[in-house]
């Protein structure tokens, strides 16, 4: 993914699995400035937290896959979304995660887990517009739980 594509990016574009995010959430980024998008979007009740931070490289100097990356990173990243996040909701949103989707359940997350019939909502995947209309309807419907 190019800087861009990442929604808190210091970059002036907003494109990509970014724009993605953002039509999901029902916010259009026209004719704003991309502090004014991010304002609206923290606002709207929504973070956007990634499992790894940096861009994944091509597999390490160990030989490590993409998967073996996520999962090591997930306890983490998990730790990370219940002690500071403290969502009410989450949606995965990459095709990526999918390998780890199954093991993710509302009991270890501590909230609600959003899901595309079972499986991440593939917002990097080859039609994401079908995706983001799924993602939309699920964050229209599911109730936030009040704690």
């Amino acid at each position: 993914m190019s800087d861009p594509e990442f929604l808190y990016s210091d970059t002036t574009e907003i494109i990509g699995e970014a724009a993605a995010v953002l039509a999901a959430a029902g916010i259009s980024s026209a004719g704003k400035t991309k502090a004014t998008v991010l304002v609206e979007f923290q606002r709207g009740g929504f973070l956007l937290g990634y499992v790894a931070e940096c861009p994944l490289e091509p597999p390490s100097r160990e030989g490590a896959t993409r998967d073996d990356l996520l999962r090591s990173r997930m306890p983490a990243f998990l730790a990370r979304l219940r002690r500071s996040f403290r969502p009410k909701r989450i949606a995965c949103i990459s095709g990526a995660l999918g390998p780890l989707f199954a093991s993710l359940t509302e009991t270890d997350l501590g909230c609600a887990l959003l899901s595309d019939q079972g499986l991440p909502f593939v917002l990097d995947g080859a039609v994401p517009s079908q995706a983001v209309e799924r993602l939309r309807g699920a964050l229209t419907s599911a109730p936030a739980v009040v704690r």
